[in-house]
């Protein structure tokens, strides 16, 4: 049986409902998720570290706490993304339209088999994963 998905008019209307009254609230949790950002970026480093062995533990903790405490997310969100938050969506439909298109139709041209017991269901997630790596090896993507 065909995996059922939403028409595209119906995705990107949905897309760009998301804008609508959403500034303020793209506000308020970029500010909220600055520190966040700051302590999950800090916290990855030492697998950043194993991908890029020149800079040092010590130089980019140093450089992202101090972005953290001088604000510069949060000012930045605050004085120009704020601003540039539905225009940015508004400008990114067409982008967003094609690339969701592509996506849902190779979605919707797969058949995936019944679905089984708790634990046993990533073969139909791993044919999801496939057709779709598959059309970004091709271009269609």
């Amino acid at each position: 049986m065909p995996i059922t998905v939403k028409p595209i008019a119906a995705i990107v209307a949905r897309y760009t409902a998301g804008t609508n009254g959403g500034q303020p609230a793209y506000v308020t949790n970029s500010q909220a998720a600055s520190q966040k950002q700051a302590d999950a970026a800090v916290a990855a480093i030492p697998l950043w570290q194993q991908g890029v062995a020149a800079v040092t533990k010590e130089r980019m903790t140093a450089r992202l706490q101090a972005a953290a405490q001088n604000g510069n997310y949060a000012s930045g969100v605050k004085n120009k993304g704020a601003q540039r938050y539905t225009p940015g969506v508004q400008a990114g439909l067409p982008k967003f339209t094609n690339g969701i298109t592509a996506v849902v139709n190779v979605i919707s041209g797969i058949t995936l088999p019944p679905r089984g017991p708790v634990g046993s269901n990533l073969q139909r997630v791993n044919m999801i994963n496939e057709q779709l790596h598959a059309a970004k090896l091709g271009g269609n993507l």
